[in-house]
């Protein structure tokens, strides 16, 4: 179960978790708890990742709804959007993939998010949706996270590569941080 006061672990062959998050202006209303941080490899690849959690659904305060957003549209220009198949030692099996471009600064950014619900990760609203619903018929807490996590990609570098050893060297510690509200 999530503790309240819960941090960010360490990752093998990363350093980190540093102060930082990545700012793209997301709106995550009626989010409980986040936790964001930096990290950087030997390679200089730098990964942001942000747990957006929700330990419990009321007005206002969904983890999937219309008014959730994942970037400043003002702020951002979504170059692409897709389905990314994680490598599988990553323990996650899809994730939503937007590459983002910065107005301000030209910089271009992959992210790769997922819902983590009931212990179980998906990268569809529907299949939250009805995590949820599980959950409120049975009388547990309904309770959840945004997952997101973030690299730059500069000269061609291969964002998703970047973002497969990420995930695979940091698995076993990320799956401790599943949503229990």
């Amino acid at each position: 179960p999530l503790a309240p006061a819960v941090a960010l672990p360490s990752v093998p062959d990363w350093q980190g978790p540093g102060e930082g998050r990545l700012d793209l202006g997301a709106e995550r209303a009626g989010t409980d708890q986040t936790l964001a941080g930096v990290y950087q490899d030997a390679r200089a690849a730098t990964v942001w990742l942000t747990f957006d959690y929700f330990r419990g659904e009321g007005p206002g305060k969904e983890l999937v709804n219309q008014s959730q957003r994942g970037f400043d549209p003002k702020r951002w220009q979504q170059i692409d959007y897709g389905v990314a198949f994680p490598a599988p030692a990553s323990g996650v099996a899809q994730a939503n993939a937007v590459r983002l471009r910065d107005n301000a600064s030209g910089e271009e950014y992959l992210l790769w998010s997922w819902y983590d619900t009931e212990g179980q990760r998906s990268s569809t609203r529907l299949a939250v949706k009805l995590a949820q619903a599980g959950a409120r018929l049975r009388g547990d807490p309904v309770g959840g996270a945004v997952v997101t996590v973030a690299t730059r990609v500069e000269g061609g570098a291969d964002g998703a590569a970047v973002l497969n050893r990420f995930l695979a060297s940091g698995a076993v510690a990320l799956e401790r941080l599943h949503v229990a509200p």
